[in-house]
């Protein structure tokens, strides 16, 4: 349950950057975008807090950045056509890395 929380909670982050992404082209005119982005960071904020009960925070950190880093980025290439680099890919493909690193529990050094 806590990972499935942790999931939720870096999926409504990166929705929250994308809305803020949109709303961004209105300056800091009001916007549904706007208003609801700041609505899914303090919603991604419960789900992250709830699955800081049972994770330990070593864990959950770099694996809700790295999943919400992914997400905002991949939306970034795939849907706004932003260019990706060599090394922006190379950087993405090592922080996929890192994170299943982080996932793998070993006993402590």
């Amino acid at each position: 349950m806590a990972y499935a929380l942790l999931a939720a909670a870096f999926l409504i982050n990166g929705a929250a950057n994308i809305l803020l992404k949109a709303a961004s082209a209105r300056g800091f005119a009001p916007s549904l975008e706007l208003g609801l982005g700041l609505a899914a960071f303090a919603v991604n904020v419960m789900f992250y807090f709830a699955a800081l009960r049972s994770l330990p925070l070593s864990l959950a950190y770099p694996v809700m950045v790295a999943g919400s880093f992914l997400l905002v980025n991949g939306y970034a290439a795939v849907i706004l056509r932003e260019k990706l680099g060599p090394a922006q890919v190379a950087g993405y493909a090592l922080i996929i890395l890192g994170a299943f690193l982080v996932l793998q529990r070993q006993k402590p050094l």
